[in-house]
């Protein structure tokens, strides 16, 4: 008996296309696998720009702390508004007992 040459490519046919519908699969799978890696790589993009946002913000934190500090001594050594000396001999002595 022989094969019918017909179905046989036909068959053949068939399995090109299976074939080629793997390749395509596989390519499919290829597609992804590069998204990943493209997203992965974002990602690390993004996490390094939250680490330097993260240090900027730290600094910033420490000059408003600075700043603050500075600020608070100031005002508890500001010196009183000073007046003239002629107004301040007029004045009567503070904490004077008479």
């Amino acid at each position: 008996m022989q094969s019918n040459p017909i179905a046989s490519e036909e068959a053949d046919l068939h399995l090109r296309a299976a074939r080629a519908r793997r390749d395509v699969h596989l390519a499919e799978k290829q597609l992804a696998l590069s998204r990943l890696e493209e997203t992965q790589a974002r990602l690390q993009i993004e996490r390094y720009h939250v680490q330097k946002a993260s240090e900027r913000l730290d600094a910033a934190e420490l000059a408003v702390g600075r700043v603050r500090l500075l600020a608070r001594r100031a005002r508890k050594v500001q010196p009183v508004a000073r007046e003239p000396t002629s107004q301040l001999q007029r004045r009567p002595p503070t904490g004077s007992m008479s």
